[in-house]
C-alpha cells in the first residue's frame, strides 16, 4: 500500500472539508479526538493557522 502524504493548501479547503468532515462518522471523531461537529468556517480557519505556521 503507499501513502502520500501532503502539506495542506487555503485551496484544499472544500475537498478537507468534503471528505473528512461533512458526513463524519466514528472513525473521524475518533482520530480527531473530538465529539464536535466542525463547521466548514472553522475547518478554514483551522487550514489557514496551519499553513501559516509553516
Amino acid at each position: 500500500m503507499d501513502i502520500n502524504l501532503m502539506l495542506l493548501k487555503i485551496e484544499d479547503t472544500n475537498e478537507y472539508f468534503e471528505v473528512g468532515f461533512k458526513n463524519p462518522d466514528k472513525d473521524m471523531f475518533y482520530y480527531t479526538g473530538t465529539t464536535h461537529y466542525p463547521t466548514k468556517e472553522e475547518i478554514k480557519i483551522f487550514i489557514e493557522k496551519s499553513v501559516s505556521n509553516v
